[in-house]
């Protein structure tokens, strides 16, 4: 049952709160892009199961598309291996790649794969991330280090405090 001010979208699934600053986010953003602008993406767990819905009835059509997720159906897949076959056919194009906590579906194993993904793509100078995420395993790179020129921030009511990375772990 959708709660709250704003009007209820049949499309969206409810939530027990309506956010008022979820659709003015685009307001505080100024992208430019040196070279022209870039292709991206925007990543959320909520949102993603409706995505692979829509790649089922588009491939009604055109079966074909299934090879770009695996070859096979991405809802005949578990949770965790349906985004893992969409991070590994997305992130492997140029872009900006905004990511609201990746790791929800994935178990440990899966993190670990999505780490290196994500840095084999950041690596290669042609992908940027701006990731959300509760998850160690995602956040840092292989032997503890922290991604290449990242930026790691603990956002709380105090304000936002940089992160520090001791020991192989980061500290937020």
């Amino acid at each position: 049952m959708f709660r709250g001010p704003g009007p209820p979208d049949p499309v969206r699934r409810s939530r027990g709160h309506y956010n008022l600053h979820a659709e003015s986010l685009c307001d505080c953003l100024d992208l430019r892009w040196t070279a022209g602008p870039k292709p991206g993406s925007f990543f959320s767990a909520e949102n993603f199961r409706h995505f692979a819905e829509l790649v089922d009835a588009w491939a009604a059509s055109d079966p074909g598309l299934f090879g770009y997720f695996g070859g096979s159906s991405l809802t005949e897949k578990s949770h965790g291996q349906c985004n893992m076959a969409f991070f590994a056919s997305r992130y492997g194009v140029e872009g900006l790649y905004l990511l609201d906590e990746p790791e929800s579906a994935l178990s440990p194993l899966r993190q670990l794969e999505l780490r290196d993904l994500i840095g084999r793509a950041a690596s290669r100078g042609h992908a940027q991330f701006i990731m959300a995420t509760h998850s160690l395993a995602v956040a840092c790179r292989s032997q503890g280090r922290p991604a290449r020129a990242a930026q790691v921030t603990d956002i709380s009511p105090d304000g936002n405090t940089p992160a520090t990375c001791s020991g192989g772990c980061l500290l937020a």
